[in-house]
């Protein structure tokens, strides 16, 4: 019994720390909006004043982001599912959100920076896809 009781403890404490050591991973919220601010200006060639406009940009967009997942997990831990309308609902407040940060990227990019970004958009949600995927695979 004390065997099994200690097995447990351990598996407990090994599963916690791989959690935290994930979640520094990905860091803070300011920690990734730096990051993908780094690699936008790395691959659109952004100007200092053009960085200040997109930033808050991408803190509301993470913002909004992590809300969103911390809702999905209460959902998943209740067992309750959304409705039909609740998910539909769902899919157009993010396309509209999505559209208003389109709008307003256009705005501050110039045209071909614009373009660009939306070829970087679409090859990142083509890697998310995958990668969700390659996750239902697994399970």
């Amino acid at each position: 019994m004390k065997k099994i009781i200690s097995v447990f403890v351990l598996v407990l404490f090994v599963n916690l720390g791989l959690n935290s050591q994930n979640k520094e991973k990905k860091g803070s919220l300011k920690k990734q909006v730096e990051r993908t601010l780094k690699r936008m200006t790395t691959k659109l060639d952004l100007s200092k004043d053009q960085q200040k406009n997109i930033k808050p940009l991408l803190l509301n967009q993470f913002k909004d982001r992590r809300q969103m997942i911390e809702k999905r997990k209460e959902m998943q831990s209740s067992g309750a599912r959304p409705s039909k309308e609740e998910r539909q609902l769902l899919k157009a407040n993010r396309l509209e959100k999505e559209k208003e940060l389109l709008a307003k990227m256009k705005n501050i990019l110039t045209a071909e920076q614009y373009a660009k970004f939306l070829k970087m958009n679409k090859k990142e949600k083509q890697n998310q896809k995958q990668k969700q995927k390659q996750k239902q695979r697994r399970q």
